[in-house]
């Protein structure tokens, strides 16, 4: 292995790094520039943290009855080996988490704030991530087992039965089978830990930039590869989104 070979790696890292910046820069300015179109006053813009998340493009469309029976399938064999796990009283590792740790504040009114302001940006997404639970939901025998446990009255039929329940008619084409126009069809009770968790990176430039009293602000950019486009002014502590930038 020659020279050159031996540090390819670190240079491509090098590169990324740079390309991440230049693009993050470049987020700055257009939330400066574009700022005034949305009522947002330009000595203020400064205030709305920058968040590049990535974009669905999936159009909705009838869910196919094959899709549903898939799912029913799912969720029948996880039921089934949960139910075996419970009767045996085994324990069961954690479902994984594909996010960073809660942060937790000494203000509920603050944590609930970027709750709310992370669940905008993953509506600005349109549920890019969500895409891969395909006719599984991230469904698993950890998810069953927790929702066995909190749901200890119903039957494997009444489980299985509520599930099927929030699936909808129409559905992402080609994403998770619960994924609706307007988000997630199926209650937070019954989603798997990575769906009520996972954040992308873009979601995680929002961790520890707010403090108490401050407003709960995000400028969401579409990050589509090299290129910027659209962008979303919102803030939590008025309760509404400030505009929406088509591009």
């Amino acid at each position: 292995m020659n020279d050159g070979d031996s540090d390819a790696t670190p240079r491509t890292l090098r590169d990324a790094r740079h390309a991440h910046a230049a693009l993050l820069a470049s987020a700055h300015s257009r939330r400066s520039e574009v700022a005034a179109h949305h009522g947002v006053l330009h000595a203020e813009s400064a205030s709305y943290v920058v968040a590049m998340i990535p974009f669905s493009e999936a159009r909705v469309s009838e869910l196919p009855r094959t899709r549903r029976d898939a799912l029913e399938g799912v969720l029948r064999q996880n039921v089934a080996a949960a139910r075996a796990i419970m009767h045996a009283d085994a324990e069961i590792g954690p479902e994984t988490l594909l996010s960073a740790p809660l942060v937790m504040h000494d203000s509920d009114a603050l944590q609930h704030a970027e709750s709310e302001l992370r669940a905008a940006g993953c509506a600005a997404c349109r549920g890019h991530c969500c895409m891969a639970g395909g006719n599984h939901a991230f469904n698993r025998v950890e998810t069953m087992v927790r929702v066995m446990r909190a749901n200890g009255a119903w039957s494997d039929d009444e489980l299985v039965d509520a599930y099927l329940g929030f699936v909808a008619e129409h559905t992402m084409t080609d994403g998770c089978v619960y994924q609706g126009a307007q988000g997630c069809t199926l209650s937070r009770e019954l989603r798997s830990e990575i769906c009520n968790r996972y954040e992308c990176n873009g979601l995680r430039m929002l961790r520890g930039q707010f403090d108490e009293g401050q407003p709960v602000r995000a400028y969401f950019v579409h990050r589509e590869g090299g290129e910027l486009r659209g962008g979303e002014f919102v803030e939590i502590a008025r309760s509404r989104t400030c505009g929406s930038e088509i591009g």
